[in-house]
């Protein structure tokens, strides 16, 4: 056993990453990055999604996970209601392309545990970073058709690119009830709803 290794163990099983555990143990992320290769606690990104076998093995207790919830949620859905869907590289501006019958659309997804006074609040900004600045920008219509949001409540709603164009920021439960997603059969109706707003 080696000087970090039940303390890095610990912090994993946190679901802390290794920036994290090396700042609580006030080591270089490399040596962190090091311990937890040595002890196999290091997974890829196409693996951290979570498998889906069925309602109950979709958790958001874990509010770190809640991105990665949220995104494998939307394609639990997608295969109960049989629409094809297929996840790009990690450098596109969307997280999901969705078939909802006519061609794959570009789906967004966004998470929240940010909760105001009349409901959760999503940010619809992308960040994008190069080597010497990072830049906070607003989505195009070239990027995102859809915006699928899912709060850790577990409330979900899918609303058109062109309806929230405009927003920065948005509670969907306060002026976008009508988008929302309360059934599993639901999210074939709600594109359907919204597939007409997408035509400019």
């Amino acid at each position: 056993m080696y000087q970090y290794d039940e303390d890095v163990k610990r912090l994993a099983a946190e679901g802390k990453g290794g920036r994290l555990i090396a700042k609580e143990l006030n080591i270089s992320v490399s040596t962190a990055y090091r311990v937890m290769k040595r002890l196999e606690l290091l997974t890829s990104k196409k693996n951290q999604h979570q498998e889906i076998t069925g309602e109950s093995s979709i958790g958001f207790t874990k509010e770190g996970n809640l991105e990665d919830a949220a995104e494998t949620y939307l394609k639990y859905l997608c295969e109960l209601s049989d629409y094809e869907y297929c996840t790009p590289s990690r450098r596109a501006p969307y997280d999901l392309l969705v078939d909802f019958g006519d061609g794959f659309r570009k789906v967004q997804v966004k998470s929240s545990k940010h909760i105001q006074s009349n409901g959760y609040s999503f940010g619809l900004r992308r960040t994008r970073n190069n080597t010497t600045s990072t830049r906070i920008t607003r989505y195009s219509k070239d990027e995102v058709d859809y915006f699928f949001f899912h709060s850790i409540d577990g409330r979900s709603w899918l609303i058109p690119f062109s309806i929230l164009s405009n927003v920065s920021n948005v509670i969907p439960s306060k002026r976008y009830s009508a988008y929302e997603i309360g059934l599993v059969a639901e999210l074939a109706d709600a594109s359907c709803l919204n597939r007409d707003s997408l035509v400019e």
